[in-house]
């Protein structure tokens, strides 16, 4: 539980740390509030596994890395040197740690990095090769952080690649891990898609750096498991993309409190997102209750 707690405190202070603007901070706050009612946030602090963890070490390296991007390619010489270190040792400390929870944060660990080389050519030329060496240096740490387990982890692999597994890859494999974010009826699917759309779109406007690395992050890995699910060993389950739900609500939020408008009709979107994760929430103890899990 202390866990699913920490990550909603970190996602309400994240405007802070990698926006530093009243629409960032609006954007963190409202988040914090879906993450709070949203289902999988909860049942991960219920249960005694990895995921709640595993959720907020990356979403600690994921907003690490909104704002270290920011940091380097900052060209204003009044701005503190080595500001990035911060963020940069967080980042890799916490992606480390993350890797030595489960085996899949490697998938994350992939579309972070691959965001962040992504905004290599949106840095002032004079910064690219400085910043391409603190993020190597970033990765470096990461894999220090993780080095005394990898000779279990490839015992681990090998032996895994050699069972049997009961996971049969379906069509719905494909969205199922975007049913996490609001809720599972294909309302929540389509409000989850535009509103994910809408921030996206609003924050590549205000901040592009830290769009890409939001994009790639949220889209690399899922797909890239789902691609070895499908043609090497069926391995992907909804519940190991648990630890998106963050950083898609702070987009969605960022979508929601940047529309132009009324406040009224930022007010209603926020409610429905609000109701329909909250009617997930329902549903899940449902089953849990009818289950007995």
């Amino acid at each position: 539980m202390a866990a699913s707690l920490a990550t909603i405190a970190a996602i309400a202070v994240s405007g802070r740390v990698i926006g530093r603007s009243p629409r960032f901070e609006a954007a963190g706050l409202v988040a914090a509030l879906f993450v709070a009612v949203n289902a999988a946030n909860i049942r991960d602090a219920q249960n005694v596994r990895p995921y709640a963890l595993q959720t907020l070490l990356l979403t600690l390296a994921i907003l690490a890395a909104l704002a270290l991007i920011e940091r380097l390619a900052r060209a204003d010489d009044k701005a503190p040197r080595g500001d990035w270190l911060g963020p940069a040792m967080l980042m890799g400390l916490t992606a480390g740690a993350a890797l030595l929870f489960h085996n899949t944060s490697f998938f994350v660990a992939f579309g972070l990095w691959a965001g962040l080389a992504a905004t290599l050519p949106l840095i002032p030329s004079g910064r690219r090769f400085m910043a391409f060496g603190v993020m190597a240096g970033a990765g470096v740490l990461a894999l220090l952080v993780w080095a005394p387990y990898a000779p279990i982890f490839f015992a681990q692999s090998k032996g895994f690649m050699g069972l049997a597994f009961w996971l049969t890859p379906k069509p719905r494999d494909l969205w199922s891990a975007w049913e996490l974010v609001i809720g599972g009826n294909w309302l929540a699917l389509c409000l989850t898609a535009a509103l994910l759309l809408v921030g996206m779109f609003r924050l590549a406007q205000a901040a592009p750096r830290q769009a890409t690395i939001a994009g790639v992050t949220l889209v690399l890995p899922l797909y890239a498991l789902l691609a070895v699910s499908f043609s090497v060993k069926p391995i992907y389950i909804q519940r190991l993309f648990d630890w998106m739900v963050p950083l898609a609500l702070l987009v969605v939020a960022y979508g929601v409190v940047s529309l132009p408008g009324r406040i009224w009709i930022k007010s209603a979107l926020a409610a429905l997102v609000i109701g329909l994760s909250v009617e997930r929430t329902i549903e899940d103890f449902k089953n849990r209750s009818t289950t007995g899990r």
